[in-house]
Parts: C-alpha cells; structure tokens; sequence
C-alpha cells in the first residue's frame, strides 16, 4: 500500500448533528475495524485534525489522515490504516 488513493473505503459516514462524545467515538471505532490497506470517509462540521493526534495518542499505529473536502460547515476526512 504505498498510496492514500489505493485504499480500499470500507465505510463512509456524516458525524455532524452527534454530540462531540459520539463522533470521537464513532472515528475511533471506525480506525478499530481497519486492516491495513482499508480506509474510511467522514465529514464534520468543522476541521476534526484534533482528532488525528487522538488516534496516534490511543493507537500508534500508521495512519494517513487527507482532507478530501474542506469549506465552512463540510470538512470531510480519508483516513487509512498503513501499518
């Protein structure tokens, strides 16, 4: 897997109208069913970068976090397993 645009998206989701608490968990446990190689999409209401240091903190494993689409009120997020 050498490429983001390689990964196989195994699911795709809008966290936006969740409570905070419920989105972070709904990334983290997304990132928990990923095999390296497989990816997911998601879209917030504003810039979730916060979030990708969370996932290196909780999980050290290999991610790639690319912005698919970014304006006001529609951000929306790749997120690969690499390793």
């Amino acid at each position: 897997m050498s490429t983001a645009e390689e990964a196989t998206v195994i699911k795709e989701f809008d966290v936006r109208g969740n409570p905070c608490v419920d989105r972070r968990d709904m990334v983290f446990g997304s990132f928990e069913e990923l095999n390296p190689g497989e990816a997911f999409v998601f879209t917030n209401d504003h810039d979730p970068r916060p979030l990708s240091y969370k996932l290196e903190e909780f999980y050290g494993v290999p991610f790639r976090w690319e912005y698919l689409k970014s304006e006001p009120g529609e951000v929306t997020v790749k997120v690969t397993k690499t390793g």
